[in-house]
């Protein structure tokens, strides 16, 4: 650690000035004739009175072990617009930024060096591919997937480092859920017209079989809570479907004759293998025999259900494409307002009937009062898409921009007692091993 007299500041055109009496006085004092460094610094950081990291514009890194007399660059990763940079520890450092990968698309960088600044990784974008994620699903506490558009990603280090699984350019991933290590399912769309896609693994990954529907639009909602019995759920010409499997998957049967909605499946939870709810149009049908009948109760009178997440069998929440959050303590029966977050929800999930997060646009909202209030609990440099808990009780969220972040501290989720948690204090960056509590 430096002096307290000894002061750094840096600017544009690798300038690098020095005071040694508290800023009173300032000047190249590195060497007198500057840094030798062209490019903008954003930020510097001293682990002690001799080594330092600087970082800027371009994905500049440099080193110093002089106490800046000299300095060192190092080959970052990524042309990012790097903007901070600390130390953790003697040889761990962590510098963080943005890049613009395409066209008004911000990439997230976070890159974190293991040997004091010679070489570096980017946390952020260990996963090859610019895209857009609509799933993420976990086969251990450390074993996590991540899917949308054409790509399957699995990391076996809880994100820090990401494996191309899977890459189709006729497909279209809208989610994802492993019921067991070796048994996944995902949906989406695929094949020349775009018809609804189910893809099936029974050996981790590895290798996949497809099975396709004539469908208008495309599956886009899965629900297993138990590793025989699940469903999918998507359009078919722009009306509700459900498809119900018995034997993880090998085959597929309809179920959604009797609902009557002219409306897109917006969303869908089942809560036990015959206790399901799907969000269409202005209501939320029911299902209480595994998907043989279905019976639809209004929330709103002329905004539709977007999302719903059901924390138990009768208490339950929904969100509609204004913003505004419902909730239901009797099955779906009836439904009362909450209140208004103002963003369209990409995705809702109750971990309990007081605690749950949405995300919407950018943001991360959390409740702790069931509903009632919701505080921005974090923002994003993109749009989110989903969130989900992995089985060690971590909160995961992911968006566009092949952008994945985590929630620092783990959930305790009770059926019996009073619910606690530790209370959070940062994302880190970095659906799902079979949970009753993910939608």
């Amino acid at each position: 650690i430096r002096p307290p007299s000894s002061l750094v500041t840096v600017g544009s055109g690798g300038l690098i000035l020095q005071s040694t009496n508290g800023g009173k006085r300032w000047s190249f004092g590195m060497n007198e004739v500057g840094s030798g460094l062209t490019a903008t610094i954003r930020a510097t950081a001293f682990q002690d009175s001799m080594r330092g990291i600087l970082v800027g514009a371009n994905g500049l890194v440099a080193r110093t072990g002089d106490g800046g007399e000299s300095w060192t660059e190092s080959t970052a990763p990524v042309a990012a617009e790097l903007r901070s940079v600390h130390y953790f520890g003697a040889q761990n450092v962590v510098a963080g930024g943005s890049s613009a990968s395409s066209f008004d698309d911000v990439s997230p960088a976070i890159l974190l060096s293991s040997n004091g600044g010679a070489s570096w990784r980017n946390l952020a974008r260990s996963l090859s591919n610019t895209f857009d994620i609509t799933s993420v699903t976990f086969t251990s506490p450390t074993s996590v997937w991540v899917a949308g558009g054409p790509y399957m990603y699995s990391s076996a280090d809880s994100g820090l480092t990401w494996t191309l699984r899977r890459s189709q350019s006729n497909e279209a991933i809208y989610d994802m859920q492993f019921v067991w290590p070796s048994v996944g399912i995902a949906v989406g769309a695929g094949g020349t017209f775009g018809d609804g896609l189910i893809l099936r693994t029974t050996d981790g990954g590895t290798t996949w079989t497809s099975t396709t529907f004539f469908l208008s639009n495309y599956l886009s909602r899965i629900s297993f809570l138990s590793l025989d019995t699940g469903y999918v759920g998507g359009d078919d010409f722009a009306r509700p479907v459900v498809y119900k499997t018995t034997n993880r998957g090998a085959t597929w049967n309809q179920t959604t004759s009797s609902i009557n909605s002219n409306n897109a499946l917006n969303d869908m939870q089942f809560v036990s293998p015959a206790v399901g709810y799907v969000a269409t149009g202005t209501s939320v049908y029911k299902t209480t025999d595994g998907g043989g009948t279905w019976v639809g109760y209004q929330v709103s009178t002329s905004i539709t259900v977007y999302r719903i997440s059901f924390p138990s069998q009768n208490v339950g929440f929904a969100s509609t494409t204004s913003g505004t959050i419902y909730k239901t303590t009797n099955g779906g029966t009836s439904w009362r307002q909450l209140g208004y977050v103002g963003t369209t929800v990409s995705r809702l999930l109750f971990v309990d009937e007081l605690r749950g997060w949405l995300v919407g646009y950018s943001q991360i909202y959390r409740t702790t009062n069931g509903g009632a209030a919701w505080t921005q609990e974090f923002t994003a440099p993109d749009y989110m898409n989903t969130i989900t808990l992995s089985p060690n009780g971590t909160l995961w969220a992911a968006g566009n921009s092949s952008m994945v972040v985590k929630r620092s501290g783990q959930l305790t989720v009770s059926v019996d007692e009073k619910p606690t948690d530790t209370k959070p204090t940062v994302y880190s960056l970095g659906q799902n091993y079979p949970n009753p509590f993910n939608p």
